[in-house]
């Protein structure tokens, strides 16, 4: 009886060719994904020490310590007197009405003043130019002149002043009880001194006003927050403000 082989058993010899090729690539497969996890892990690392530095710059930048010389923090935002106000074109209103809403430079001074008020409004208008160069318009303080002068400064003279100065500038007074209300708490002193220029006239209304030259920081929530001492450098105010607002 001839003896035939059967075809299912012949199909389950392993042809030399398969099993080389076979054997090799069990033989590379470790090799390569040992290499695609090290080149991960590096690209890993790599990105994690980029963002690390960015988040030391970030954070360094933030929390820099600021020359007090510059700029002083109060240890807790001062909440704003209410006292009322009187401001060219819109008659009377609130001091927490006018300085709330955004970020608010205040100054107190008067019109008449021959040398400090226009020295420290030009410094402000330097710096307001700058900010206005580097930050978005709802970062931006509103710079407010408030005169400590009733008497000699109506709003309308007051407004017109300031805007020698810069036309983004406000300006605003009010009756002398007022104004003590507002600025004798936040630390605004001043007081009427007689006009000892051999040239001036004599008149009840020649004198000078001695004042506090602080410039006040006014967070959008009408909390005064901080003050700027002078004297004034605008560039450093300028970097301390973009800190602070950040």
């Amino acid at each position: 009886m001839e003896n035939r082989e059967n075809p299912s058993e012949n199909s389950k010899i392993p042809c030399p060719d398969a099993h080389a090729s076979s054997e090799e690539a069990i033989e590379n497969q470790p090799q390569s994904t040992r290499f695609t996890k090290l080149l991960f892990l590096i690209l890993l690392i790599g990105v994690g020490i980029t963002v690390g530095i960015q988040i030391y710059k970030f954070i360094h930048k933030s929390h820099a310590p600021i020359d007090p010389h510059i700029y002083m923090q109060f240890p807790q935002p001062k909440p704003l007197p209410d006292a009322k106000l009187k401001v060219a074109g819109k008659g009377n209103i609130s001091s927490r009405q006018l300085l709330s809403g955004q970020w608010h430079l205040v100054y107190f001074g008067y019109t008449y003043c021959p040398d400090v008020c226009p020295v420290e409004l030009t410094a402000l208008h330097h710096m307001y130019a700058q900010l206005k160069q580097t930050l978005p318009k709802d970062k931006l303080p509103q710079v407010v002149f408030i005169s400590i002068d009733p008497d000699r400064d109506t709003p309308e003279k007051s407004m017109e002043y300031v805007h020698y100065f810069d036309p983004d500038f406000i300006a605003t007074t009010g009756d002398k009880s007022q104004l003590l209300i507002l600025g004798h708490p936040l630390g605004i002193a001043w007081h009427k001194e007689r006009n000892t220029n051999i040239q001036a006239k004599l008149s009840d209304k020649n004198y000078i006003m001695s004042h506090s030259t602080t410039i006040l920081l006014i967070n959008p929530q009408g909390q005064v927050v901080g003050m700027f001492p002078a004297p004034h450098d605008p560039k450093k105010m300028v970097k301390v403000y973009q800190q602070l607002v950040s």
